[in-house]
């Protein structure tokens, strides 16, 4: 039984090796886990953790080592299998918290990707650079998709008013995705995108971090709507907690919102 397992694990590494074994990549949908189903175990048995580099597909067997590649940046992680699924149409993989997060699914929920078989393992894959953004966020670093992450709301009682020391009008503004998960407070809402940009930059320029635009379509019209987003706090409290300051120590009023 062993000989016959250790085989077909040779087989499938050399296949997977093989310049021909290409013709057999998929393109089609990826999605993550959802948070719920961490510690769960999978249809091979295996208990399913979010932190590690793993993926469910229809048909790979358990072991099989899978590259994912986005089809719009090119943006690549390598998983290992160890679940069956998903079973949609048109969705060919569902990868671990972790490795959705590190292509970018934790912003935009699913992606078109390229998937093909890499090799065989027994242990799970972990990123040369993942390893270091760990030890960096171990040191006090944080990813820039961590979109402030805020774990105490900022102070600006000793803030100077006027244009902040650190504020740079080079600095692209950013967009905050959808699903990032958390709170935010939203401050305004514009419909058109060059005012809701003056309005960043006035912020920025008072001192106001971790301020974002968000771009709403409305159901009823169509249209695009430009909001204004602090982002993001770990729960709503803290988020109120944030506005109030900012209300006392900014004279700037706003709302919480769920991202």
């Amino acid at each position: 039984m062993n000989y016959t397992k250790n085989l077909f694990l040779l087989l499938l590494a050399l296949m997977a090796t093989s310049p021909l074994f290409a013709q057999f990549a998929e393109t089609g949908y990826a999605t993550y886990y959802a948070d719920y189903l961490n510690g769960r175990p999978t249809a091979y048995g295996e208990v399913y953790r979010s932190d590690q580099f793993t993926a469910a597909h229809p048909k790979h067997p358990i072991g099989t080592l899978l590259k994912v590649s986005r089809i719009d940046d090119g943006r690549s992680v390598s998983v290992r299998v160890n679940d069956k699924g998903p079973f949609k149409a048109g969705y060919i993989v569902d990868l671990s918290a972790v490795a959705g997060k590190y292509i970018g699914l934790d912003l935009d929920g699913k992606a078109k990707v390229r998937i093909e078989v890499v090799g065989y393992s027994e242990t799970n894959p972990i990123p040369r650079d993942y390893i270091q953004q760990v030890n960096l966020t171990a040191k006090g670093f944080t990813s820039p998709t961590d979109y402030g992450n805020m774990d105490q709301p900022t102070d600006y009682s000793n803030t100077a008013s006027g244009t902040s020391s650190v504020y740079n009008p080079n600095e692209p503004i950013r967009r905050l995705k959808t699903n990032v998960g958390g709170y935010g407070i939203q401050l305004a809402s514009y419909s058109i995108e060059a005012n809701a940009e003056r309005q960043v930059r006035s912020l920025q320029e008072q001192g106001i971090k971790d301020v974002y635009i968000k771009e709403h379509t409305t159901a009823y019209s169509g249209e695009s709507m430009y909001k204004i987003i602090i982002a993001r706090f770990a729960d709503k409290t803290m988020a109120e907690q944030q506005l109030k300051l900012l209300r006392r120590q900014k004279g700037v009023n706003g709302f919480v919102t769920r991202l």
